[in-house]
């Protein structure tokens, strides 16, 4: 799950670039947001050339067709990937609707809250991540004082939480 318009898509870009490894697993990538004129902005897929400042030539011949005044609308092949859907974080009726993830990227969205709602959608997460599932959160984000439920990962550039694998027999 990624809450933000555009993420959705550079994630199915990146994974369609990793090669074919993933193809026989059940991949959904849903983005979600609280306005709807962002959702109806990112269903569309369709992004000023200014955009894509950063964006390589042959990433965006690739994945993106160049329509009339400098848009770029994103590729169908991308596009089948990604979902968006209207979800309110602090909603648990919306939240209940999703489960079983095993990604959750949350990125500059919990600066906003103030510390309960924070705390209460960092375990709503932990709730609908798989165990040995990740949370990625903002550079500026940290679960310091909110959350002891997952264990801190340091991959090459980042910081990660993941949730603990269950131990023992149970």
């Amino acid at each position: 799950m990624l809450h933000g318009p555009r993420k959705p898509y550079t994630i199915a870009i990146l994974l369609l670039e990793s090669g074919d490894w993933w193809r026989d697993w059940q991949v959904e990538i849903m983005g979600s947001d609280i306005n709807q004129r962002v959702l109806h902005t990112a269903r569309k897929g369709v992004y000023k050339k200014g955009s894509h400042r950063a964006t390589p030539p042959h990433m965006l011949k690739k994945y993106f067709s160049e329509e009339g005044r400098g848009d770029y609308r994103i590729t169908d092949g991308v596009r089948r990937l990604v979902s968006f859907s209207y979800v309110n974080l602090l909603d648990p009726y919306k939240t209940s609707l999703i489960r079983d993830l095993d990604i959750v990227f949350c990125r500059n969205v919990i600066i906003y809250f103030d510390r309960d709602a924070k705390k209460k959608v960092i375990e709503t997460f932990y709730g609908k991540l798989r165990e040995g599932g990740y949370l990625l959160l903002g550079h500026s984000e940290s679960l310091i004082n909110l959350s002891t439920a997952f264990t801190l990962r340091t991959l090459r550039h980042d910081m990660v939480y993941q949730k603990p694998l269950r131990t023992g027999s149970g």
